[in-house]
């Protein structure tokens, strides 16, 4: 149920940037799905720290995804300010993301 809400909510952002994409406007595509997930990321993170302040942390985990998530955010703002996207670049953003979901495995089911 979660993801077809997390679906939901996010085609409209899918679908503008699509949209942007096929009319030549790249830099607008990839800047609204850059600035969407930015304000999601900060909205989610800001609610749940508000409303089950306190709570406990581990910290292995927070450190991991908060340095895999800046490590993502910068090489996007590198492509998107090159105005230019190469497919090893491309082939880079998938690597990285698998390399995350299997340390993710690693960490929590080793």
């Amino acid at each position: 149920m979660a993801h077809a809400v997390a679906s939901a909510a996010g085609s409209p952002d899918v679908f503008s940037s699509l949209a942007a994409l096929r009319s030549g406007q790249y830099r607008t595509g990839f800047g609204a799905i850059l600035s969407a997930g930015t304000l999601l990321s900060a909205l989610v993170v800001g609610f749940v720290a508000f409303y089950a302040t306190p709570f406990s942390l581990d910290p292995a985990p927070f450190v991991r995804d908060v340095l895999f998530y800046l490590t993502a955010t910068m090489f996007l703002f590198y492509v998107y300010l090159s105005t230019e996207i190469f497919l090893w670049q491309a082939i880079r953003f998938v690597v990285f993301y698998a390399f995350f979901v299997g340390l993710v495995f690693y960490m929590d089911l080793g």
